[in-house]
């Protein structure tokens, strides 16, 4: 319910109610990625960069391919001119997949090594 009356105030942008919400969710589901990412919206909505950063980031440690979280992550840390570690989320979140790529052929790599 209180992801709901979150996502609620998010969509009508009362981002300062809309993060109270989801801090109170959080509360009761601490690993709820789309609640970590929600409030990070509303903090960056609020130019609460920092807050923003680190809702963000712990999101992502839920689920390391969220591109959103990533895209999210990355303009809030390029308004805080963090500009190198920008680039790095943005680019994550343009192919998220090509992780996933690379270790499926370090996989079947490690196949052929082991035949």
């Amino acid at each position: 319910m209180l992801n709901l009356l979150g996502l609620l105030k998010l969509e009508t942008r009362n981002y300062q109610q809309g993060a109270y919400y989801y801090e109170q969710a959080l509360c009761h589901m601490p690993e709820n990625a789309d609640s970590l990412y929600n409030l990070g919206l509303c903090y960056t909505h609020l130019n609460q960069y920092e807050q923003a950063i680190e809702h963000y980031k712990q999101a992502l440690r839920l689920e390391p391919f969220h591109a959103s979280a990533h895209y999210m992550r990355g303009k809030a840390r390029f308004n805080i001119h963090q500009h190198d570690a920008a680039i790095f989320h943005l680019q994550q979140s343009y192919s998220p997949y090509r992780f996933i790529n690379r270790n499926r052929s370090q996989l079947s790599g490690q196949r052929r090594l082991g035949q």
